[in-house]
């Protein structure tokens, strides 16, 4: 049978759904309000030259150096009951509960695919700590937003199963 648009045949390579994403915080923070996420991890790689040139291949030799890793990410959020907001401060605004306070984004059945298996993935965010904090309001729609930037100290990856 001819495509409609005449164009090249395609195929559903993958199905997934993102609809069942959960974002875990610390144990005694809850009902957050989060609206968006965004977060990076890098670590540092140093670039060395070798002065003068290698005799057997005529080339000059560069080695990279690994370094340490950090994280930076934004929370947007809508601010909500008064509990909330003092639970998370407490938390996640205090240094010294950097140890305990992880960032749990985890995905659930992200396989919808018929007769696919049930796939779960994740990322965890160790030591988190809000290092700038930010609200907005809009005379439109009356919500007042809040905007957390914060650090991180490491980034676990677990894949889908």
């Amino acid at each position: 049978m001819p495509a409609v648009f005449q164009r090249q045949d395609t195929e559903i390579g993958g199905v997934f759904s993102s609809d069942r994403a959960k974002l875990t915080f610390a144990a005694n923070v809850s009902g957050v309000l989060v609206q968006s996420l965004n977060f990076n991890y890098q670590q540092q790689v140093t670039r060395l030259y070798e002065i003068g040139v290698n005799p057997a291949s005529n080339r000059t030799s560069v080695y990279y150096v690994g370094g340490r890793t950090q994280g930076t990410g934004q929370m947007n959020r809508v601010i909500g009951p008064g509990a909330t907001i003092q639970a998370m401060y407490a938390q996640y605004g205090d240094v010294c509960k950097a140890k305990k306070n992880n960032l749990l984004l985890s995905l659930s059945e992200i396989d919808c695919s018929p007769g696919g298996a049930s796939k779960n993935m994740s990322y965890n965010l160790k030591g988190c700590v809000l290092i700038q904090v930010g609200v907005s309001l809009n005379s439109q729609d009356m919500v007042i937003n809040e905007q957390c930037q914060l650090m991180f100290s490491g980034c676990d990856y677990e894949p889908a199963n």
